[in-house]
């Protein structure tokens, strides 16, 4: 993690936790970052309306959510994506197919332009991902 991020890390203000296997927390400056493993597929909870790509067929998926005390601003979404993108960039495998991004309703399919795109530490939005190939 140390290695993604690319910076100095401050013990105070970033720490992550196991949750028994079934996911972890993890704390930056004052982001709570989630991660939570599921042994079933997306369903309607997750997806809505929206259809699966016939790309993403999958048997579990992993979710992973940002609480900001008060909501994230709009101003600060493309940093939180970007950091989002150092730390999923790390955990990438060929057993991953891609990334929903729950809020945005975006597919992003983990292809070879992915990994670099997520590496570059630039400031995106998931609509920027979608196009990625």
């Amino acid at each position: 993690m140390r290695e993604g991020w690319r910076r100095p890390i401050a013990d105070g203000t970033f720490f992550a936790t196991d949750l028994g296997g079934e996911g972890a927390v993890l704390k930056v400056n004052g982001t709570f970052y989630t991660i939570n493993y599921y042994d079933r597929r997306l369903g309607a909870e997750e997806l809505g309306e929206r259809s699966i790509p016939d790309w993403a067929m999958h048997g579990g998926f992993s979710s992973f959510r940002a609480a900001f005390p008060g909501g994230i601003p709009d101003d600060m979404l493309p940093m939180m994506y970007g950091f989002c993108g150092l730390l999923v960039a790390q955990l990438l495998s060929s057993n991953l197919v891609g990334f929903y991004f729950l809020e945005a309703g975006i597919f992003a399919p983990n292809n070879g332009a992915l990994r670099p795109r997520l590496q570059s530490a630039e400031h995106f939005t998931p609509p920027m991902l979608q196009g990625a190939s």
